[in-house]
């Protein structure tokens, strides 16, 4: 390696190399990266000031800037038990994964799962109405207060044909697809409304909107306690394994709605082990029985496995015709 100081009048100059680097693994060259640390003139050394001290950049995450607590609808989670949706706001912009525990006793707290979506949170700057569209361009005009202000485009295959821009304001739940920039931290998203079971409800200007687009990471989900009236809930957010204190973390309460229960499925009456469209004739045993349509009800049959067995001393009825009667462990003649 040779030096070149034009018009310097210096005889040697000493570096400190400061990183090596080889092009490829069988390359011949290799690339320094120095710093001049003493030049010499007619053998006089000339020093240097010494290097300012390299302090390696720390960041560490923050608490929550909020977080979504939502129970799920029976049309998301297709089951009566409650389930929870838990999405964090970032209090920053650079975590990476959160940790969910809730209060199994006072002020003890238990691991209740992982996750890695973060949602954006915002306010409506104009109002949606119970009674107004399904389907609009447009329709929702919404400005994050959240470090995480931005939203990725996102067409309507992705956005809604795959459920990955989901909606939350309230109970509702909508789906959104192609959101377009106002200015900083404000969008306007086209939108789907009353969706997963949801109804429209009235959303005022200033209500809460929550905005969270799926990549490949699922989002937490977590079943509550059965009998819990509401549950304690934190959200330790984390930044590679630096994690925020769980004593800075604030506790979050949910009431549990319950909102998934719903009336089971009536047990399906069937005549002949056909329970669509029975067809029987004059003298014919038939036998009633119930199909569970409900796998909850197991265990609950009423008069399982045979309800009436009885012979049929008319003409024959079609499948719009059948009416059979429902006198248990009689035959009738």
């Amino acid at each position: 390696m040779s030096v070149t100081c034009a018009n310097s009048d210096l005889d040697a100059v000493l570096f400190r190399v400061l990183a090596v680097e080889v092009p490829g693994p069988e390359s011949p060259n290799v690339l320094l990266t120095v710093r001049e640390d003493t030049a010499h003139l007619m053998a006089n050394d000339c020093p240097v000031p010494a290097d300012d001290a390299l302090v390696a950049a720390e960041y560490s995450p923050l608490p929550c800037h909020d977080v979504l607590a939502v129970e799920l609808p029976y049309a998301w989670t297709a089951d009566t038990l409650p389930r929870l949706l838990v999405v964090p706001a970032r209090g920053e912009t650079l975590s990476d994964g959160f940790t969910l525990w809730w209060e199994r006793a006072v002020d003890s707290f238990a691991t209740a799962g992982e996750g890695q979506v973060f949602g954006r949170r915002g306010t409506l700057n104009t109002a949606l109405d119970a009674t107004g569209f399904l389907y609009a361009e447009d329709g929702l005009d919404v400005t994050f207060t959240s470090p995480d202000d931005d939203l990725d485009d996102m067409p309507f295959d992705e956005g809604v044909g795959t459920r990955r821009f989901l909606i939350f304001i309230g109970d509702e739940i909508l789906l959104g697809w192609e959101p377009t920039l106002v200015s900083a931290g404000r969008y306007t998203v086209n939108v789907l409304r009353s969706q997963l079971g949801t109804t429209r409800g009235q959303h005022d200007v200033g209500a809460e909107c929550w905005c969270v687009q799926l990549a490949e990471l699922p989002l937490l989900e977590w079943a509550s306690p059965k009998d819990a009236a509401s549950v304690g809930l934190k959200v330790q957010p984390r930044l590679l394994h630096r994690e925020v204190s769980l004593v800075d973390v604030s506790k979050i309460t949910h009431a549990v709605q319950r909102r998934s229960l719903r009336p089971l499925g009536p047990a399906n009456l069937t005549a002949n082990g056909d329970g669509a469209h029975p067809t029987y004739t004059s003298g014919q045993n038939v036998i009633l029985d119930w199909t569970l349509t409900s796998e909850v009800r197991a265990g609950s049959d009423p008069q399982s496995p045979r309800l009436v067995e009885f012979v049929v001393n008319r003409p024959s009825f079609g499948p719009s015709g059948c009416r059979l009667p429902l006198l248990p462990s009689r035959t009738l003649k």
